[in-house]
């Protein structure tokens, strides 16, 4: 597999110069009609449309070009995309024929100064379009849609990919089960069965976590997920030391994705009058004020490293920075905040 970048040919030329190569190819008529963009441009029951800027409307010459660079130079005749990509795909497989129904001779004149040199095999060129992963209500996975997860263990820690699968909703399991796994389909029949009989254990979740953390991130990672996710959302403690036990490091790694907030060492050696936790949390911004901090400790919604909160008076002293680095909040059910002390 090679794997190349668009900047390599386009790097030294102007849009200007981009566009009057591309666009002579293309009609205008051809452009509007294809779905993407009819769909974006119909007006609702509202009497207005969802609208397209001339960037996203002319997306599709560029990507189009980007298939004829890679036919002419890589022998590419094949391009792969998600259903929502046909229009610019189908607008690569026209390129590829027009250019080569204009440029028959294999002369390096036949190019017209654009890079590309006509010759034998141009003008074959097909296009094969994928379904796009959607979840139950219709919305689309993915980057553009805001809720992307990453392979890479910087961008997406093995809690968080864990974690995301736990949360996705009970329709989404059917699909996702087929799709991520390799379970044989009376297995994933057997989880789905079992799953409806107890929702509220999320057991499908689980088991479509589990899988996907260790196809991306291997054994070791699920066991770091899984160890993090105990700790963190056990709902029975018999050890409410049990976030300790991960140290810092093990702290960073399992919630690497949560929100890093500051906070000075110099607040956890005022001994005579150590910081409150009520203050403390609006201080960090954790929460909007005193007072909402309070309403949360009172409701038992805050945990300090894994530790239910009760009472209002609480203060933070060095006990509660894990190997003196790192302290652990959580309020709510879902919000993690890890404070590193500095």
């Amino acid at each position: 597999v090679d794997i190349v970048n668009n900047a390599d040919w386009y790097e030294g030329r102007s849009v200007v110069e981009c566009i009057g190569d591309i666009g002579r190819y293309f009609r205008m008529s051809s452009m509007l009609n294809r779905e993407s963009v009819r769909a974006r441009l119909a007006v609702g029951d509202a009497g207005e449309s969802a609208g397209m800027s001339f960037t996203e409307f002319s997306y599709q010459l560029f990507q189009a070009y980007d298939f004829l660079h890679l036919h002419v130079h890589r022998g590419c005749v094949i391009q792969l995309g998600g259903s929502d990509q046909w229009g610019n795909i189908t607008a690569g497989c026209e390129l590829i024929r027009r250019y080569s129904f204009r440029n028959k001779p294999a002369t390096s004149e036949a190019s017209g100064g654009n890079g590309l040199t006509a010759g034998a095999g141009l003008g074959e060129a097909f296009g094969l379009t994928l379904p796009l992963l959607t979840t139950s209500d219709g919305s689309k996975l993915g980057k553009s849609a805001g809720n992307a997860v990453w392979l890479d263990a910087s961008r997406t820690s093995p809690f968080d990919l864990y974690q995301y699968f736990v949360r996705l909703p009970d329709g989404d399991m059917d699909q996702l089960l087929r799709l991520f796994t390799f379970l044989p389909l009376p297995t994933v029949e057997r989880i789905l069965a079992a799953h409806a009989r107890f929702p509220e254990r999320r057991g499908a979740q689980h088991v479509l976590a589990a899988h996907v953390t260790r196809i991306v991130h291997g054994a070791e990672g699920l066991e770091r997920a899984r160890a993090a996710t105990l700790q963190m959302y056990a709902t029975k403690r018999s050890d409410p030391a049990d976030l300790r036990a991960l140290g810092a490091a093990g702290v960073r790694d399992a919630l690497a994705g949560a929100p890093r907030l500051r906070g000075s060492r110099e607040l956890l050696d005022a001994a005579a009058a150590p910081p409150s936790v009520l203050s403390l949390l609006a201080d960090l911004g954790v929460v909007k004020s005193r007072t909402a901090a309070r309403r949360l400790v009172q409701n038992r919604g805050v945990l300090i490293n894994g530790e239910r909160l009760t009472d209002p008076r609480a203060v933070l002293t060095w006990e509660d920075a894990i190997d003196g680095e790192v302290t652990v909040v959580q309020t709510g059910k879902k919000n993690v905040h890890v404070i590193e002390w500095v």
